[in-house]
């Protein structure tokens, strides 16, 4: 994180359990029986690697740009964030 702007951070994606994580459930899933909210699937963002400016190859096989919030530190693994979605959704993903 950068303690003067938010910044970006490109990412692939891939489908995981949503009980692996901690996060809410989305809002169409509000009156789902809460065990099964849990089993249901989510994108998963992992990292394309090094950010340098000098790295842009690892934007190739991005999925999304990762919005990373201005502020202090890290942002924990497992982290609910927001995405901007540049590359294909429909192309094939694995599942985590």
């Amino acid at each position: 994180m950068d303690a003067k702007r938010p910044e970006y951070h490109r990412a692939t994606l891939s489908w995981g359990s949503r009980k692996a994580f901690q996060v809410n459930p989305s809002p169409s899933s509000a009156g789902e029986d809460k065990d099964e909210a849990k089993e249901g699937l989510v994108l998963v963002a992992h990292s394309t690697g090094n950010q340098r400016s000098s790295r842009l190859l690892s934007l190739r096989d991005a999925h999304c740009l990762l919005e990373v919030p201005q502020g202090k530190g890290e942002i924990p693994a497992g982290s609910l964030v927001s995405a901007l979605l540049i590359n294909d959704l429909l192309a094939p993903m694995t599942k985590t």
